[in-house]
């Protein structure tokens, strides 16, 4: 029997299993994409997720299969990948790992496991050119130590920005680099949306992944410090982390009730029209490869105060100075104050879009090419 030639995403940590509805869409677009590319003579993209429950699902483009396994059970994911491999006939071609570190080490044991030529990808989206990304905690300094090894051992690197692209290749400048950062999502914004609480404060948005490294212990202290200067603003925090509680009790504790909520994680599209109704969007991550919350924002007429790093610096030189504004992490609460004024005087012209889906477009087109390029070397 001929095996199905197959782009396999090795998706240890759950990002794209059936619970992740945004991300799991992403793929099928990636999917479709893969299987209408004229160059594509059998390659269909086959997607292998951790999960809290078993799941088999399949469509002509792409094939999702859930391992039932905890975090740590690294054996029974890799044994059941290889089992769930050899029982569909699929042959993978491609093995692309999500992340130059944990993701990697796994899709090289794939590879020894299945003794068979494929090539591996592995992808970059975190600012690994950045010092202060390394210096956040032990574990990204271990990272760092990693993914050196790892740009030399791949066979393909995809990044999210030319940054680091320049950066990849002083590690290994003979490494064949793709960029294609992770398309902007561009919905239609819900006719209704929950009430306000109060149409005359300041709406300021922060959303996304609730974690240390996401900025979380500084917008504590910047909301805490401006609400010692004004009271006419209030807090929307969107998203899911280990900091999620710690953030409610902390602004609940100098907000209250009527000028704080938590609005959990939410589906893309029901984001997108949270995101619309912002004055001001906050992006406090002190490092950041390229943005795609604070692009969201932009694209939906909000002006973004963010910490100053060389996606926040990227993002400023296309989408223009009147969009972003950055600050160091050490600003004053006048300072902050006087800087909310003045980014809510400006008028940011929703007028991008043309140009975004275009850049979507180009952007998956290489991201599908490299698959292609990947599985006929």
């Amino acid at each position: 029997m001929i095996k199905q030639e197959s782009v396999l995403i090795l998706d240890y940590k759950g990002n794209v299993n059936s619970h992740q509805k945004d991300a799991r869409k992403r793929h099928l677009d990636y999917g479709i994409r893969l299987a209408k590319e004229p160059q594509n003579q059998s390659l269909k993209l086959t997607v292998i997720s951790r999960s809290d429950h078993t799941l088999i699902e399949k469509t002509d483009c792409i094939d999702f299969f859930e391992i039932r396994c905890t975090k740590f059970n690294v054996v029974r994911f890799l044994v059941q990948t290889k089992k769930i491999l050899n029982n569909n006939n699929v042959d993978a071609k491609v093995i692309v790992s999500g992340d130059p570190w944990e993701s990697f080490v796994l899709a090289k044991l794939l590879q020894v496991l299945l003794n068979n030529k494929s090539k591996i990808q592995i992808q970059i989206h975190a600012d690994i050119s950045d010092r202060e990304w390394n210096k956040l905690n032990l574990k990204e300094w271990l990272r760092s130590k990693i993914q050196s090894v790892a740009i030399k051992k791949s066979d393909q690197v995809r990044v999210v920005s030319q940054r680091l692209k320049q950066f990849v290749a002083t590690i290994d400048n003979s490494q064949d680099i793709v960029v294609a950062p992770i398309p902007i999502t561009l919905l239609q914004i819900p006719n209704m949306l929950p009430k306000d609480k109060d149409d005359s404060l300041i709406k300021i948005g922060f959303f996304g992944r609730l974690h240390k490294d996401r900025g979380t212990d500084l917008l504590i202290k910047l909301v805490k410090n401006l609400n010692k200067e004004r009271q006419d603003f209030q807090i929307l925090i969107a998203g899911k982390g280990p900091e999620a509680e710690f953030i409610k009790k902390s602004l609940e504790s100098f907000l209250g009730n009527e000028r704080f909520t938590f609005l959990g994680h939410l589906s893309q599209d029901v984001l997108s029209g949270y995101l619309s109704s912002l004055d001001l969007y906050f992006s406090l991550a002190p490092s950041e490869s390229y943005g795609l919350g604070l692009r969201e924002a932009v694209l939906f007429g909000v002006p973004v105060i963010a910490v100053k790093s060389h996606g926040v610096d990227q993002a400023k030189d296309e989408y223009g100075e009147n969009c972003i504004f950055t600050i160091k992490e050490d600003i004053s609460s006048p300072d902050l104050s006087n800087l909310i004024d003045r980014a809510l005087l400006e008028k940011i012209k929703k007028n991008k879009t043309f140009n975004t889906v275009r850049e979507n477009d180009a952007n998956v087109d290489n991201l599908i090419k490299s698959w292609l390029k990947l599985s006929l070397d």
